[in-house]
């Protein structure tokens, strides 16, 4: 099936009372909604300023609703996925898993283990 629409909605929610830490304040949340028109495979990317990007699959194959709690014409469906950014922090070593560099080639090669 080919996707007829996609809407997405940026929505800011502020905190009545920031939570204050050590690492700094965090005065409020962002959320996107993300409405999808057809049963897909996708891939999510999240991205955010000062933190490493991240990638999520998520799929609507197979996640319906029983036919008998169709009652209107357009029936809302919510699903989650929640995608967690690892803040960077400079001055603080990473790990890159299955890169490996061969001295005798001069340049990277990646190996499925």
């Amino acid at each position: 099936m080919k996707i007829t629409n996609i809407e997405c909605t940026v929505v800011s929610i502020p905190m009545i009372n920031p939570i204050r830490y050590s690492q700094g304040v965090v005065e409020g949340t962002t959320r996107t909604i993300v409405k999808v028109y057809t049963d897909e495979d996708y891939l999510l990317i999240g991205e955010k300023e000062n933190y490493f990007s991240t990638r999520g699959e998520f799929t609507t194959i197979g996640k319906s609703l029983d036919k008998t709690q169709l009652k209107e014409f357009i029936t809302n469906v919510e699903f989650e996925k929640n995608l967690v950014l690892n803040k960077i922090i400079v001055d603080k070593s990473i790990v890159l898993d299955n890169i490996y560099y061969d001295l005798t080639e001069h340049k990277m090669v990646i190996m499925a283990l």
